[in-house]
């Protein structure tokens, strides 16, 4: 019995130091400090730790404690310089501290102003560059003052603007409080059609250099008037700024003439609807050529191009540069069918 208990203790101390062994093999994963601290619109922020319960900040010798599902820090001070380090708290164990993190944060860009058609603010000292949101879509200025900036559309305009620094050593502000700037808009219903001068031929085209000439096309071809073989050159350019409730040419009936923009634009011209374009249906015998977009929006709930919505003709050598959205859209043509011929 003696020499049984004997073997009995070796085994057991033996097993002991094979399991003691075993542990020594064993990494224990250490929590780890925040890795990614930096700044987004005014606020501190870093990326969530794994394993993490809350964090421990040290910003300019002052402690603060956040929980762990709370990854920033707003209580800041613009142009005041802060040095801060974070550590994970776990339920068993806190990491080490960051890297050290230096910052200043830009100042709030204010006396935001649209003064005829000039949009401004203050300047901000060390910004790069500025981003402006306007109704929710942003945009990106270098300058503090810009000249001739058009609003795509009329009515209300709800603007706030943040200054952004080098990335380094100074970083974006906070947005501004949103301003409100109030665009008049101008009725397409309230604007007279004018005919054109010329004869509408190949040798002697209606010559089209105003809204109101534009509009006398549009409520000639909604009376049912395709211009089948009938010829338009554009002299000038035209300036749809802030006009609401307009409507394409050929949206029940299709154009069948010849428009020649002549190497002009039309400029902010904005719709939402069905055959989103300056022209809505180009009819198989139409074309459109030598003709540009400039600024405005085009959203077609059905077809959205930016020069016609849907081609069944010709479109040459035309250029668009605003926006288009649409379940069918393209830059120039929304969709282009059968007969349909684009070039240039």
């Amino acid at each position: 019995m003696r020499g049984k208990g004997i073997c009995i203790f070796v085994g057991l101390t033996i097993l002991f130091m094979t399991l003691l062994s075993g542990c020594s093999d064993l990494k224990v994963k250490k929590l780890s400090p925040p890795s990614e601290i930096s700044i987004k619109n005014g606020e501190l922020v870093w990326n969530a730790v794994e394993g993490a319960v809350e964090y421990i900040l040290n910003i300019n010798g002052e402690t603060i404690t956040q929980k762990g599902n709370d990854t920033s820090y707003g209580e800041l001070e613009a142009e005041t310089e802060y040095v801060v380090t974070i550590k994970s708290v776990s339920t068993w164990e806190n990491s080490k501290p960051s890297e050290l993190f230096r910052f200043k944060i830009l100042e709030t860009p204010n006396n935001i102003k649209y003064i005829g058609n000039i949009l401004m603010w203050n300047e901000v000292e060390g910004a790069e560059y500025y981003i402006v949101k306007i109704n929710n879509k942003q945009y990106t200025f270098h300058d503090n003052m810009n000249v001739n900036y058009v609003f795509p559309t009329a009515g209300v305009q709800n603007i706030s603007i943040k200054a952004v620094g080098n990335g380094t050593t100074e970083f974006e502000s906070k947005y501004s409080k949103i301003n409100q700037v109030s665009i008049v808009p101008k009725y397409y219903k309230d604007i007279s059609p004018v005919k054109p001068v010329g004869k509408g031929t190949k040798d002697s085209p209606y010559q089209v250099q105003l809204i109101e000439h534009y509009k006398w096309i549009n409520v000639e071809n909604m009376k049912g008037n395709e211009f089948a073989d009938v010829y338009f050159k554009q002299i000038h350019d035209i300036d749809f700024r802030y006009i609401v409730d307009y409507e394409p040419i050929g949206k029940e009936t299709a154009f069948q003439g010849v428009y020649d923009g002549g190497g002009k634009s039309m400029y902010n011209l904005t719709y939402n609807g069905e055959y989103a374009g300056i022209f809505g249906i180009l009819g198989e015998n139409g074309t459109v050529k030598n003709l540009s977009k400039k600024g405005g929006e085009m959203d077609g709930s059905v077809y959205s191009g930016g020069i016609v919505a849907i081609n069944y003709g010709q479109v040459a050598n035309c250029v668009n540069e605003s926006l288009i959205a649409g379940s069918t859209s393209g830059g120039v043509v929304g969709q282009n069918v059968n007969t349909g011929l684009i070039s240039g």
